[in-house]
């Protein structure tokens, strides 16, 4: 079973997530997502990395050797 959590992180919130609340819009940000790592060429062919294109942020810095395409490759795939 797999949760996602979806968050505001600007002050007072911007009101973006509170828009997703619908299963097409959500479904859609899943395929942009889904096309955005599929497309991105860090980590080669097998996707063993993640880059500030893709996936890394400031705010996820401390878990950036973890961070791999391919697992968020796989995991869209199996829910759309």
């Amino acid at each position: 079973c797999y949760a996602i959590v979806m968050f505001d992180n600007t002050p007072g919130g911007s009101g973006y997530v509170r828009g997703l609340n619908g299963p097409d819009t959500l479904i859609r940000v899943l395929r942009e997502t889904l096309s955005l790592v599929e497309h991105c060429t860090c980590g080669g062919e097998q996707g063993d990395s993640s880059c500030y294109s893709c996936l890394r942020n400031y705010y996820n810095q401390s878990k950036h050797d973890l961070m791999k395409r391919s697992h968020v490759i796989d995991f869209l795939h199996q829910v759309l």
